[in-house]
């Protein structure tokens, strides 16, 4: 497996299967987990706190792994609801396959997800906005 170029910072929802997060640690990347947390069962937004908390401390975006579709999408959007940009440092990888499934989609997609960001860091909106399906995926930009 090629390591990737850069280092994603990323929050795993308590709904993330932690076969997903021990992938992307060997892949090479930083995974901080909300399941086994203080934060376990805390609301999206408190959820979405504490992503864009630990970007502030890493200086770096943070991508929020999450099933939670339906809650996360307008937290999490390019042009939220209202244009009411509250998460200026937090990206989405929304995940809407079924769970046993989720490694291997990554799998199969990794080297697009870390292609993405690393062209969202060259962009004055540096968050990777993205949803990974059974067959595809999508890129918000």
């Amino acid at each position: 497996m090629r390591p990737p170029a850069q280092q994603i910072i990323f929050l795993t929802d308590e709904d993330v299967p932690e076969a997903v997060a021990e992938f992307l640690v060997v892949r090479g990347h930083r995974v901080h987990t909300v399941k086994h947390s203080t934060f376990e069962s805390e609301p999206d937004d408190v959820i979405a706190k504490l992503a864009q908390q630990i970007s502030l401390e890493a200086q770096a975006p943070v991508v929020l792994i999450t099933w939670n579709h339906v809650h996360f999408v307008n937290l999490i959007a390019r042009r939220p609801p209202h244009n009411n940009l509250r998460f200026r440092a937090l990206g989405r990888l929304s995940i809407t396959c079924r769970r046993p499934a989720a490694v291997k989609r990554l799998t199969e997609t990794i080297a697009d997800i870390e292609h993405e960001y690393a062209v969202c860091q060259e962009r004055d909106d540096k968050r990777l906005i993205m949803t990974l399906t059974e067959i595809s995926l999508n890129i918000e930009r």
